[in-house]
């Protein structure tokens, strides 16, 4: 009697643990924490990635929201202190 009680104690932990391991597989990775993938609009090819044009297109980029931005985020830190 002992034994089919070890026997089924086995099999139903076992029978667990395998539900538990396929509902973790099944489950959706979460994204990055930086957000979603970037998505690329174009292919890097030889004319697209001279200095000149990787140059203007820097140049378009808004830094003031980022320098804002990081400050915001400097006095949240300097708040958890």
């Amino acid at each position: 009697m002992k034994k089919i009680t070890g026997i089924l104690i086995v099999i139903a932990i076992v029978g667990v643990l395998v539900i538990l391991w396929t509902r973790k597989a099944e489950t959706p990775k979460e994204p990055s924490p930086e957000g979603e993938e970037p998505v690329i609009s174009e292919e890097a090819t030889p004319e697209n990635t001279t200095p000149k044009v990787v140059g203007e297109e820097l140049e378009g980029v808004d830094l003031g929201d980022l320098q804002k931005e990081l400050q915001g985020i400097d006095s949240e830190l300097e708040g958890l202190k």
